[in-house]
């Protein structure tokens, strides 16, 4: 599994969504219809407007051994 990850179109930030998602439903999603709300401008971008990409947690899960 690995987390969603998007850049904000307006601050240009990293945002983590938390969700967690593997990579063969990450490549079935409808980007037309999912929008993500944005903790940092406060507004919800559509998947399909931003850079996304998925991020694996256990490369940065130092208890995993």
């Amino acid at each position: 599994m690995a987390t969603l990850v998007f850049r904000c179109p307006v601050t240009g930030r990293e945002v983590s969504t938390g969700l967690e998602i593997d990579r063969a439903s990450y490549a079935r999603i409808d980007d037309d219809f999912v929008e993500i709300s944005c903790p940092y401008c406060k507004e919800p971008h559509p998947l399909a407007s931003v850079k996304s990409w998925l991020e694996d947690v256990s490369a940065f899960d130092t208890s995993v051994n």
